[in-house]
């Protein structure tokens, strides 16, 4: 009975040490030795398909979410469509209905605004590219509709502020930020010094099914000319939203304590996005064919500054750039990866690493240039359940 007892413990025994070993086998991009070791036998990959394993895998190796593409996310007859940087992610389909717009990408999930014929928001899609799921979200909170009103939003894990690492929460329970500005007399744009604008924010909770109270701030001499840069920042417990106002100014909203405030950027910055240098708010600007970083730096008293701290020169990376010409391009920051990524108009779209300053040219539809949100997520191939190994 004893040796009967001894046997069949070991498979079991023989399953634990098997995921011992695949768990070392070497983190990559793509992960060739893990689809290929998915193909030996049913159990093997029974073993990498578990979402436990793909945990222990990222946490053994340290894994950080990394780019797997772009979300073309402008309003078109071809709705959002998505840019791999890879052949081995390939995710399902995305609606195609110009009533849709990607408007942010975060911790595996993209939130797509719906909007009716007439241009007036109706709801949100929340999809995670990876498992292939939506979630509708079709209530929306009340907001003013006289005078002139823009907003955006930000989506992300609900565990964040409870220490989710977002290795395999891309189902999960999920919040959506939204603020808004509302310029009550647009009307008198010509004189900013008599002007107030009113920025509000609510957030929706995936587990309450409901809005939160709006959060109301009011910043004088200063109206919005042009809505919102995207997509949002976050660092901490704190999302970052850039303003197109008549100078570009910075909101920050803070997901503890639900405050509004607004941070002014330098004088000379005409258009920039918010990035995270080191884990605090910073700034990149593209600017006459040059790459401009700032760093928000708080003294022993409080006060915040801003300070200069890196400039790129494209033309010695790009040497084409002075063929053509270069005004002021659009600009995103890849969360999580210190990579922005510039469109450039007639020479295309190009990736920015801002540690080692590598350049490379992303192969886009020309009619997304100026509309991209980088899509950052981990992934293991969904193919081990089939037993297939990507091209």
């Amino acid at each position: 009975m004893q040796q009967l007892t001894r046997s069949r413990a070991l498979p079991a025994l023989m399953e634990e040490l098997v995921e011992e070993i695949l768990l070392r086998l070497p983190l990559e991009e793509p992960p060739a030795h893990l689809v290929r070791a998915a193909m030996v036998c049913k159990a093997w990959r029974r073993i990498l398909s578990d979402g436990g394993f793909r945990r222990r895998y990222c946490r053994f190796h340290r894994a950080t979410p990394t780019l797997l593409g772009y979300v073309c996310g402008v309003f078109n007859d071809a709705g959002p469509q998505f840019i791999p940087t890879n052949s081995y992610f390939s995710p399902p389909p995305l609606p195609t209905s110009c009533s849709y717009s990607a408007i942010d990408c975060r911790h595996g999930r993209v939130l797509i605004q719906v909007t009716s014929e007439d241009g007036s928001p109706e709801g949100f899609i929340i999809w995670s590219l990876v498992t292939g799921s939506r979630q509708n979200l079709i209530t929306f909170p009340s907001y003013p509709r006289q005078g002139f009103c823009s907003f955006t939003g930000a989506v992300l894990c609900a565990r964040h502020r409870h220490g989710c690492d977002h290795l395999d929460c891309h189902d999960g329970p999920f919040l959506v930020v939204l603020v808004g500005t509302h310029d009550p007399h647009p009307e008198n744009h010509a004189v900013p010094e008599h002007h107030v604008m009113h920025t509000w924010a609510s957030v929706y909770s995936s587990e309450t099914g409901a809005w939160s109270a709006q959060t109301y701030s009011t910043d004088k001499n200063c109206y919005s000319a042009g809505g919102w840069t995207k997509p949002s920042l976050l660092i901490g417990d704190t999302l970052y939203f850039t303003i197109a106002c008549h100078v570009i100014r910075i909101l920050k909203y803070d997901l503890g304590g639900h405050g509004l405030s607004v941070i002014d950027t330098p004088p000379q910055v005409h258009k920039a996005v918010p990035i995270d240098v080191d884990g605090r708010l910073g700034i990149v600007q593209s600017h006459c064919s040059c790459i401009y970083t700032w760093s928000w730096q708080v003294d022993a008293h409080g006060v915040g500054e801003w300070v200069r701290r890196n400039v790129v020169v494209l033309e010695t990376l790009i040497p084409t750039i002075h063929d053509v010409r270069c005004p002021d391009d659009t600009i995103h920051f890849a969360e999580g990866t210190n990579t922005v990524f510039l469109c450039l108009y007639n020479l295309g779209v190009f990736t920015l690493d801002l540690n080692s300053r590598q350049v490379r040219e992303v192969n886009f539809n020309k009619t997304c240039d100026h509309d991209v949100l980088p899509y950052v997520s981990f992934y293991i191939p969904a193919d081990f359940a089939k037993g297939k190994l990507s091209s």
